[in-house]
């Protein structure tokens, strides 16, 4: 029998290697001999978040935790894992639960920093990102502005788009501006939208469009999650690139390419 840090020693090999599914087999194998050990809980909801099957990897964050219930890691993962899939009120319990034990947590305060945005309260959001980068100074500290302000950093962004991702702004294609995902947009796919996403399609991709003699009666929208973006932002000039990207990629989706083809675009 290997002990529990053989173990883990192995699925972190893996994980590092991008070798998810052999990840999660190397943590169900190891929990098969050590049933009771919360880090081999968490690195197989690591493995599962990695693979995608969020719902999975936050049982298995659950398990751990409830095995080790003063390991603020776990609740911090599971903090995340939860506000991603807009489980918002068990995201901020498990981040509070984090900072019980440690208050330096850093995921943690990410996370209540993500909901205050969500709320509107961006001063108690930055508060947060502050300790947190008291703690980790390689987070970045949003940079902020009106809504006008970013806007104009929109209408920017948008001149730096080569000719064949600008033309289609301007036939039957709108941008919209939002500081966040709003409950609706979120709930209205399945799996729900990450409220993290910094920019959403909604419409009909060119390809998959009937022929008409016409355009729709409305264009497809973009979106721009304004605070989502700041929040990945330490700078103006950084945001200007976000949003550049950022509307580079869903007119790519507009125009009808698939997420593998993105990478050769640099979009992924």
């Amino acid at each position: 029998m290997k002990t529990i840090e053989e173990w883990i020693e192995e699925i972190e090999d893996a994980l590092d290697e991008g070798e998810y599914e052999g990840a999660l087999e190397r943590a169900e194998d190891a929990l098969a001999e050590h049933p009771r050990a919360a880090w081999l809980h968490g690195y197989r909801g690591e493995a599962l978040a990695c693979l995608e099957d969020l719902e999975g990897a936050i049982a298995s964050y659950r398990r751990g935790v409830g095995e080790a219930p003063d390991a603020a890691e776990l609740h911090e993962a599971l903090a995340d894992l939860l506000f991603r899939v807009a489980r918002f009120d068990e995201s901020r319990e498990a981040a509070e639960r984090a900072l019980a034990v440690d208050p330096a947590t850093v995921g943690a305060l990410d996370a209540l920093s993500r909901l205050a945005e969500r709320e509107g309260n961006i001063a108690r959001a930055d508060q947060l990102i502050s300790r947190a980068r008291a703690a980790n100074p390689e987070i970045p500290q949003p940079v902020r502005m009106r809504e006008s302000d970013f806007r104009d950093v929109v209408t920017e962004a948008l001149e730096r788009l080569p000719d064949d991702f600008a033309e289609p702004l301007k036939k039957n294609l709108a941008i919209v501006v939002e500081p966040v995902p709003s409950d609706a947009l979120i709930q209205s796919v399945d799996p729900p939208l990450d409220p993290t996403v910094l920019g959403y399609y909604v419409g009909v991709p060119l390809p998959e469009r009937e022929p008409s003699h016409g355009p729709p009666a409305l264009p497809d929208v973009i979106y721009l999650f304004q605070r989502n973006l700041e929040h990945e932002s330490s700078s103006r000039e950084v945001l200007l690139v976000e949003i550049a990207t950022t509307v580079y990629h869903e007119v790519a989706h507009f125009l009808g390419f698939e997420e593998d083809e993105m990478e050769d675009l640099g979009l992924e």
